[in-house]
């Protein structure tokens, strides 16, 4: 078992019990924070890093009014960005690209920490309140119901904790 602790904390500690974190992103600068947080319990833990992005499903022809319309080679090109950019930026991490295909993002999150056999998740939050959220719901919310493993909700302004092996 390894413990590890932040830097700045005194003797709180977390006990790993796998090898493997999934963290989630959206492709936004609030969701990628969360897998430099993610990167670095990876980091102190040993363990290895799993990146999933959810593809957004092609726009029917019926649905493009009033909205940008998203064609599959929009995905494709898509797909290569996210490929180059976080492969660079977390070139020790695995990537998965899922598509949608008409599932629920909350479905596929939970599916493939299944798969994947994650023992921690970690998501960004982008902290709506009120009737928004009402409205809207929280994806990470609904997520964090779902699953059977610590989850770590990441805020967008929270900073990075550079934790340490002890």
């Amino acid at each position: 078992m390894t413990q590890i602790q932040p830097n700045d904390s005194p003797a709180q500690t977390i006990s790993a019990t796998k090898d493997r974190i999934l963290v989630t992103t959206d492709g936004s600068e609030v969701g990628n924070r969360a897998i430099k947080h993610a990167e670095q319990l990876c980091n102190a833990l040993g363990a290895e890093l799993v990146i999933l992005y959810v593809q957004r499903d092609p726009t029917p022809p019926l649905e493009e009014f009033g909205r940008h319309r998203v064609t599959p080679a929009d995905i494709q090109r898509r797909k290569a960005e996210l490929t180059a950019v976080l492969g660079e930026q977390y070139p020790q991490a695995r990537l998965r690209l899922e598509p949608r295909l008409g599932e629920s993002i909350q479905k596929i999150v939970v599916r493939v920490r299944e798969e994947e056999q994650a023992k921690m998740l970690v998501m960004s939050t982008h902290g709506r309140g009120g009737v928004r959220r009402a409205l809207l719901g929280s994806v990470a919310e609904n997520i964090m119901r779902q699953v059977r493993v610590p989850v770590l909700l990441v805020k967008a302004d929270q900073p990075v904790v550079q934790w340490t092996k002890r």
